[in-house]
Formats: C-alpha cells, sequence, structure tokens
C-alpha cells in the first residue's frame, strides 16, 4: 500500500461521515417537513450507495489495486449504512412527535 492508497481509503471515510452528517443535521433541519421531502438526502445517499454496489460487484472486483477496490467497497457500504441511520433518526424522531401529542 502506497501513501495515495491509503489517502484515498482515509477520504473515503471521511466522505462517508460528512454524508452522514449532512444527512443528520437535514433530517432534523426538515423534522416536521412531509416525508418526500423529510428522507430526500437518505434517499440520495441510498441511490449512490446502491450505484457503487452495484458498480463494485461489476467492475471493482477485476481491479488489481486493493488500495482502489478497499475505498470503493467502503463509499458503497458506507453510503448504504449512512442512509440507514438517517432513516432510523426519521423514523425514531417522527415516532417520538407523535407519542409527544
Amino acid at each position: 500500500m502506497n501513501l495515495l492508497g491509503i489517502l484515498a481509503i482515509i477520504g473515503s471515510f471521511l466522505f462517508v461521515i460528512l454524508s452522514f452528517i449532512w444527512g443528520f443535521i437535514d433530517i432534523r433541519k426538515n423534522r416536521d417537513q412531509e416525508k418526500r421531502k423529510k428522507y430526500r438526502v437518505a434517499a440520495f445517499l441510498f441511490t449512490i450507495g446502491f450505484i457503487l454496489s452495484v458498480g463494485y460487484v461489476l467492475v471493482a472486483k477485476r481491479f488489481d489495486n486493493i488500495d482502489l477496490t478497499i475505498s470503493w467497497m467502503l463509499l458503497s457500504s458506507g453510503f448504504l449504512i449512512s442512509s440507514a441511520g438517517i432513516f432510523a433518526t426519521g423514523l425514531l424522531s417522527q415516532q417520538q412527535n407523535i407519542d409527544e401529542s
């Protein structure tokens, strides 16, 4: 592993963490909005994660560069996990709003 590969892996981690924070802030900001607007960021991250996962299955397994393959895998699984976390946060906050009223 060279330095560029390690930086790509760290960049993937940071990008996924920043996307989760972005989604968390957006779900909190749009807490009282309709579902279509409320889950917009989570749906976007899920779509990107799904596309990257399909691309990983079809293309990235053939790469010889393990750093690129690992960063691709981290991005796709990270986007799927962060979208699930954002969906769960929105669902739990919606249930708390129903319980409080």
